[in-house]
């Protein structure tokens, strides 16, 4: 019994009791072979007839003691089989339960009792107060798995260094008792460097649970990470690296406090949808454009982006969507050049004040998948080129308070019947209204206040 020292077997005893049964198998022999000459109270001499029936009986006697010799043996072997085997199995339970499993956490003791540890709540809020962390403050098997994810990424910072994110997100993932990959180290990095323990909701995060089932994230059927949208929730700070989220399709981080440059370095091959709208980011669109080889949808509207906006044209030819409105510090004219992308759908360029130039008349050959177009409050001038009411697809066009003029010709809308949205508010826009915008039954909004419009309504308007 492996649980109990006292039913250990004791080897000398054994060993005493084994050379006893074989001292007496051989006495056995011997006097066996001493008796053949006297059978059934008859004495026969050495050269007789009987002489040689006894020799041949002795001889069976001798084969039986040998016989009795390798039962003998047998006997012991198996008995050194047993013992062997308890002393081994009585080893067994001290063998490191960590050896025979796989992953970062097979190098570290049993933590299934696991003393008292900080939080990772506990580290930040003793990090943000000043304090230095102390080894009591870990628990061994968390230290050691710590000290095992500085090894794993190659982190060059202090032990204790509570100013870096790195540290953070090693403390995060030794506290989660789960092996870190470098997708659990990317997400925990980026938890921390957010204010993570600040956000609206964290469900999840950082914890033993599966980085699949982290609020926000979205994973395909291999287990890699394809999504984050964190939309609203009081991320705050700036973005960590993000390279080795190699899988990542989209980024959904509107709507927060994310501020500084963003850490795109050409690493990101699969990013397709990168939304970033209404946060602080103060960056060069040029490097940002540049880092972005596949991207199809990219919202960067309402930051601090600076930089000619020529640097469109470096976008991926499959572009779909681009809104960069609100960028004060983006300048630059509007280009027929700027505007090759066969699939776009959606062109926001809205409140960008030093936005100049005039819309070509040639530059809608191009964008035939055009479904939203917004210059508003731009110092985009000249005529509004008659070819945007003849866009098969175009929906919504906010031109409202430019310099731009021109009429609305009689044929438009003809060929295209889905107008929702038309805000030409405090343009220069004249003349009257078609009788045609009868045609546009999806019409929400049209919007001609403080311009030039004049005439009546026609009478098929709403039909």
């Amino acid at each position: 019994n492996p649980e109990s020292a006292n039913n250990k077997p004791n080897l000398q005893e054994m060993s005493i009791r084994l050379e006893g049964c074989r001292r007496l198998a051989e006495d056995e022999v011997e006097v066996e072979e001493t008796t053949p000459r006297e059978m059934n109270g008859t004495t026969f001499s050495d050269d007789s007839d009987a002489t040689r029936t006894t020799a041949r009986e002795g001889k069976g006697v001798k084969l039986g003691g040998v016989t009795s010799v390798v039962l003998v043996s047998l006997i012991i072997i198996a008995v050194i089989i047993v013992v062997a085997l308890s002393v081994g199995l009585s080893l067994a339970p001290e063998r490191n339960r960590g050896d025979m499993e796989g992953g970062v956490s097979s190098t570290f003791p049993d933590d299934t009792e696991e003393p008292y540890t900080l939080t990772l709540h506990d580290i930040i809020k003793k990090c943000k107060a000043g304090d230095r962390l102390s080894p009591s403050d870990f628990s061994p098997q968390a230290q050691a798995r710590r000290e095992a994810i500085f090894r794993e990424y190659n982190t060059d910072i202090g032990a204790n260094d509570c100013t870096q994110p790195e540290y953070l997100a090693a403390a995060a993932l030794a506290l989660s008792r789960t092996p870190t990959t470098d997708a659990r180290f990317a997400l925990a990095l980026f938890f921390v460097s957010l204010s993570g323990h600040t956000w609206s909701r964290s469900d999840d995060w950082v914890t033993g649970e599966s980085e699949c089932s982290w609020y926000g994230i979205t994973c395909n059927s291999y287990g890699d990470v394809v999504t984050i949208h964190l939309e609203d929730n009081m991320l705050q700070n700036e973005l960590p690296p993000l390279g080795r989220l190699s899988n990542l399709t989209s980024l959904r981080l509107s709507l927060n406090d994310i501020q500084g440059t963003l850490p795109l370095e050409n690493d990101m091959p699969s990013l397709e949808v990168l939304d970033l709208r209404f946060n602080s980011i103060n960056d060069s669109i040029e490097r940002i454009v540049e880092s972005l080889p596949n991207i199809k949808n990219l919202d960067l509207s309402e930051n601090n982006l600076y930089g000619p906006l020529s640097a469109i044209q470096k976008l991926p030819y499959t572009l779909e969507s681009l809104n960069l409105a609100g960028n004060h510090y983006l300048y630059g004219k509007l280009e027929r050049d700027l505007f090759l992308f066969p699939s776009l759908r959606k062109l926001d360029l809205g409140y960008l004040p030093s936005l100049k130039g005039t819309i070509p008349e040639d530059m809608f050959k191009s964008l035939y998948s055009l479904q939203y177009l917004n210059v508003e409050l731009t110092s985009v001038e000249g005529i509004l080129p008659e070819g945007i009411w003849e866009l098969p697809s175009l929906e919504k066009l906010y031109i409202g308070s430019s310099l731009l003029s021109g009429t609305i010709p009689p044929s438009a809308f003809v060929f295209n019947p889905n107008w929702k949205c038309i805000d030409m508010r405090n343009t220069l826009v004249s003349g009257t209204l078609p009788t045609t915008i009868g045609h546009l039954k999806e019409l929400r909004e049209l919007i001609a206040m403080d311009s030039k419009i004049k005439g009546p309504i026609p009478t098929t308007i709403g039909e």
